[in-house]
C-alpha cells in the first residue's frame, strides 16, 4: 500500500515508460491520493447495467465520511451504498480512450473497505452501453477464480497506461498495519508496485479476465506489518517478511458470494462474506 500527493508522482510520470495497448480501457483514480482501476464486468452483467469501476479500498479519501484525520477507512469498517456529495465530488475517475483521456463520473461507492478486503467498487452515473458508445471502449471481465502459480499476468497500472508482466505468485495471507488480508496472492518480481500502481487489476494473459487488484508490496522501510510493510502469515498466525519488494494483489475470489447471478452486486445478501457493512 503506497501513496503519493499528486504534485509528487509527476517526476515519476516523467521518468517512466510509456506502453500503449490500443483498446484497453486503462483507468486512473484519483481521490486525494493517484491510483489505477478498472472499468470490470462481472459474469452475467448486461450491457444495460450501470458500470462499475474497482479499485483499491485504501485509495477513496473517506474523511468526508468519517470526519477523521486519516484518509482511510478505520479498521474493521465497511461501507456500502455511500452517496455523499461531497465524498463522491472528490473521486476523479479517467480513462484512456481513442479520443484521448476522458472522465468518467461516479454515482455511488456501492462497497469499500480494507477490512479483509481492500476494495472499493464504484457504480458510474453510465450504462457499459453507454460508455461504449461514447468511448469505444469494453469493461474487462471479471473472474471469481485464482489462476494457478506460474501463469503468465499483465497489471494494467492506468495511472501510467502502461502494462507489467510477470508470473503469478502463490496465494498467501497478510497483514499491514491494522489490516488483515486472507485473500492476498503474490505477484512475480518482475510486477513492481509504486506509487499510482496500486488498484492496477491484474489479468490472466490466457483468459484475458481480471481476478484480482494489485495493492501493496514490502519495502522493508520499517517494522514488519506496519503500513508500507506487509508481512505474510504463517502457520499458526505468526508473521514473515517476504522478499525486499515482494508485490501482493487482493483477489476476487471472496467476492463471488457479493454478486448475483446477474452480475450486480448484492453486499446485502447474507451468503455475502461482507454483507455486515456500515452504512
Amino acid at each position: 500500500m503506497r501513496w503519493l500527493p499528486l504534485a509528487t508522482l509527476t517526476g515519476i510520470l516523467a521518468a517512466l515508460p510509456a506502453f500503449s495497448a490500443p483498446g484497453f480501457p486503462f483507468v486512473s483514480v484519483s481521490s486525494g491520493i493517484s491510483c489505477s482501476g478498472v472499468l470490470a464486468k462481472a459474469p452475467g452483467a448486461k450491457t444495460s447495467d450501470p458500470a462499475l469501476i474497482l479499485t483499491n479500498g485504501h485509495c477513496l479519501d473517506f474523511r468526508p465520511v468519517h470526519g477523521g484525520n486519516d484518509h482511510l477507512p478505520a479498521p474493521g469498517v465497511r461501507y456500502h451504498n455511500l452517496r455523499q456529495e461531497n465524498l463522491l465530488q472528490g473521486i476523479g475517475i479517467s480513462v484512456q480512450a481513442y479520443s484521448g483521456r476522458e472522465s468518467l463520473s461516479p454515482s455511488q461507492v456501492v462497497f469499500a473497505s480494507m477490512d479483509e478486503a481492500d476494495v472499493a467498487i464504484i457504480e458510474l452515473n453510465e450504462t457499459y452501453a453507454a460508455v461504449a458508445e461514447r468511448l469505444r471502449i469494453e469493461p474487462i471481465p471479471l473472474s471469481f477464480a485464482l489462476p494457478i502459480p506460474g501463469t503468465k499476468i499483465s497489471v494494467m497500472a492506468g495511472y501510467y497506461n502502461r502494462i507489467i508482466s510477470c508470473p503469478l505468485g502463490e496465494a498467501v495471507r497478510t497483514q499491514e498495519g491494522p489490516y488483515r488480508w486472507p485473500h492476498s496472492v503474490r505477484l512475480g518480481t518482475t510486477c513492481e508496485i509504486y506509487p499510482g500502481v496500486s488498484g492496477s487489476p491484474v489479468i490472466s494473459d490466457a483468459t484475458g479476465e481480471a481476478f484480482a487488484l494489485a495493492n501493496t508490496h514490502y519495502s522493508a522501510s520499517d517494522t514488519l506489518c506496519s503500513i508500507h510493510n506487509p508481512c505474510e502469515m504463517g502457520e499458526g498466525g505468526h508473521p514473515r517478511a517476504g522478499a525486499i519488494e515482494q508485490a501482493y494483489a487482493f483477489q476476487f475470489a471472496p467476492l463471488a458470494l457479493c454478486f448475483t447471478a446477474e452480475g450486480r452486486p448484492d453486499f446485502s445478501a447474507p451468503r455475502c462474506p461482507f454483507h455486515g457493512a456500515n452504512p
